[in-house]
């Protein structure tokens, strides 16, 4: 799933008027319009994902781990703020739960593991000892 890919979901579930997507935008800084009820938290949360899967641009792939471990991050962040209201609460988890929902359906199945494999040590097995009848 690409970072836009999951911007357009996330806006199509929650609704334009909380996540209104810039068709126009060429970077992360503008994809957020600015007529979002919560456009300080959004472009907040959405800079979260595109920062934690080191893409380089609109259409780069998502990485569910670090996604998901930089949401939970902002959102921890978020809710001691002073300044979210209960709308913004019901924002951020809406947003985070969608999010969790999305990644999880599109994770890395498809996709081979990380890295190659470490070797297992090769296991030498000794005969077994008789024990003698105690008498």
């Amino acid at each position: 799933m690409t970072f836009l890919e999951l911007l357009t979901q996330l806006a199509q579930r929650l609704g334009q008027h909380q996540l209104p997507i810039n068709p126009a935008a060429t970077n992360v800084a503008r994809v957020i319009d600015a007529s979002a009820l919560h456009h300080a938290l959004a472009t907040e949360l959405v800079g979260a994902v595109f920062q934690a899967s080191q893409c380089r641009q609109l259409n780069g792939a998502i990485d569910p781990e670090p996604t998901l471990a930089a949401l939970g991050a902002a959102r921890a962040k978020a809710l001691v703020s002073a300044k979210l209201d209960i709308d913004g609460v019901q924002f951020l988890e809406a947003f985070c739960e969608t999010a969790c929902e999305l990644l999880k359906d599109n994770g890395p199945r498809d996709q081979p593991p990380r890295g190659k494999p470490r070797p297992q040590p090769p296991v030498a097995l000794k005969p077994r000892r008789r024990l003698k009848p105690s008498s």
